[in-house]
């Protein structure tokens, strides 16, 4: 474990996986659980777990994790770190992983353009029930053009410097 200026309680722990929890519930739909899930890989040491860990850590079943954790992998947020010689199957979060997911899921809404543009041929310009596939796509076409515009830029994968600075905690 990394030092650091203060030490954490186990409650203060669990009570930031569950702020991480309720704000993935309800961005993104999906159980709270997986919520609490991404919380813990997020925070916890060492940096990879196996199902039971993070199950006796949450307080969770091992189904439950089990299956957060195939949402999580499919999603792009965790990976699997099996190890030779154990037979354990570890789970992690690299660094970058929210910059990979959120890269995907603006990549996936621009595709949506298409599909509205391809509605609005089907039926034809003129016709009223265009103008809702027309403002579909002139969002999607705004989103794309800023996400161009930001591909440009480095997202950054840390700011230990500035994250220093509201560490003063005693």
């Amino acid at each position: 474990m990394s030092p650091r200026p203060w030490s954490l309680t186990d409650e203060e722990v669990l009570t930031w996986v569950e702020q991480v929890a309720v704000f993935v519930a309800f961005q993104y739909g999906v159980k709270i659980i997986t919520g609490r899930v991404l919380g813990w890989l997020m925070i916890c040491d060492p940096p990879h777990q196996s199902v039971g860990q993070i199950a006796r850590a949450i307080g969770a079943s091992r189904t439950a994790v089990a299956s957060s954790l195939r949402f999580l992998t499919a999603a792009g947020f965790v990976r699997q770190d099996p190890r030779s010689g154990e037979r354990v199957v570890r789970y992690g979060m690299d660094n970058d992983a929210w910059t990979t997911v959120m890269r995907r899921r603006l990549a996936a809404l621009v595709s949506f353009r298409e599909i509205a543009q391809d509605g609005i041929q089907m039926i034809g310009p003129a016709d009223p029930r265009s103008e809702r596939m027309r403002a579909a796509r002139d969002i999607f076409d705004w989103l794309d053009a800023v996400v161009s515009d930001a591909e440009r830029l480095n997202p950054p994968t840390s700011r230990r410097e500035s994250d220093t600075e509201g560490a003063s905690r005693g």
